[in-house]
């Protein structure tokens, strides 16, 4: 699986952990356009806050994390969305360590959000 980004992603914070992007944001996957429209709020890469956990993984797949809401909004399959997100922080220069940890956290956790995302 290949991910491109194809736009800049400019945001703004809300407050609380929201973000909103001003402008659609444009990544491809295996060729195949998806645009995140702006106006479209993310929490980014929702990390435990867990001190260890936190300090090692926040901040670190942000453009990552914005496609990955998306794919999750857009009802796509969980597994998909997740290797998704692999590819798209290896694209985003997130080391291969790194990228695991991260990838495997969202494994774990992951089904909580795409259950909210999906619900309403």
């Amino acid at each position: 699986m290949k991910v491109e980004f194809s736009t800049e992603l400019r945001m703004e914070y809300l407050g609380d952990g929201t973000w909103k992007l001003l402008t659609p944001f444009v990544a491809r996957i295996d060729g195949e356009p998806y645009v995140v429209p702006a106006d479209t709020e993310t929490d980014l890469d929702s990390v435990p806050r867990l001190p260890l956990a936190y300090w090692l993984a926040k901040g670190r797949a942000v453009k990552s994390a914005v496609l990955h809401d998306w794919l999750y909004r857009l009802q796509k399959p969980r597994q998909w969305a997740d290797d998704v997100m692999l590819a798209a922080m290896e694209a985003e220069g997130v080391n291969g360590f790194m990228r695991r940890l991260i990838w495997a956290g969202v494994r774990a956790g992951g089904w909580h959000a795409y259950g909210e995302k999906n619900s309403g």
